[in-house]
């Protein structure tokens, strides 16, 4: 009980932004697929060098 009370209190704390307003809910989900779209191309540059590290 007490944890699904933590899980709701964060629920709200990360979306008050998107309660404010339509666009700023669009913007947030616009934010994390730009974040997840950065960590993407940061492994994929990380494997790149890896290859090229190991390649004689």
């Amino acid at each position: 009980m007490r944890f699904e009370a933590g899980a709701q209190a964060h629920n709200e704390s990360v979306f008050s932004r998107e309660i404010v307003n339509g666009s700023t809910k669009r913007r947030w989900r616009y934010d994390w697929m730009l974040s997840l779209r950065m960590v993407d191309s940061l492994k994929n540059a990380q494997e790149r060098l890896i290859a090229w590290d190991i390649a004689p």
